[in-house]
């Protein structure tokens, strides 16, 4: 069995941001992915464990392709490119965005509790959830409920940011 790295992690992040945006299964997702740059959805899944592209142009594809499909940050593609070992990260990065200044953010060992994530479509709940907290005359107890992968911890840990901040 193949040991998870900092880049298989990155990659199965992205693949399931598009999964969630997209409403797709995992399998189709990283067949979509692998038809894209000249692969099959298996070799996506074998990079999501952990193993890095051996070709420096499949790197480049794979790169491109996540740019156009997920709405991550240019600090995200420099930290996934420099996890596969890729030298020219920076470089890449300026050319997928042209528009961005790279303000390199240092955040320690990749891991989904400590990496910042982006929701997509959830400023509804994290607004009401967020109010009724705030509500100074009641008492609450929220549930977050649904199927798991749909950003409930995500939604929480948002809420207690507002929340903390306020």
């Amino acid at each position: 069995m193949t040991k998870s790295t900092p880049f298989g992690n990155m990659l199965t992040e992205a693949i399931y941001n598009i999964r969630l945006r997209e409403h797709k299964l995992i399998s189709t997702v990283q067949n979509e992915v692998g038809s894209a740059i000249g692969r099959n959805g298996s070799t996506i899944e074998y990079w999501r464990k952990g193993n890095i592209p051996a070709k420096e142009a499949d790197l480049i594809r794979l790169t491109k392709v996540l740019r156009k499909r997920v709405s991550f940050e240019k600090t995200w593609f420099i930290e996934f490119l420099e996890n596969a070992d890729y030298i020219k990260a920076t470089e890449l990065c300026n050319e997928l965005f042209p528009n961005a200044l790279a303000q390199r953010k240092t955040i320690g060992s990749w891991a989904p509790s400590n990496h910042i994530s982006i929701l997509i479509g959830r400023n509804a709940e994290i607004k009401a959830i967020s109010e009724a907290l705030r509500d100074k005359h009641s008492r609450w107890m929220i549930g977050i409920d649904g199927m798991g992968g749909i950003g409930k911890t995500a939604i929480a840990q948002q809420v207690s940011q507002i929340c903390a901040q306020s």
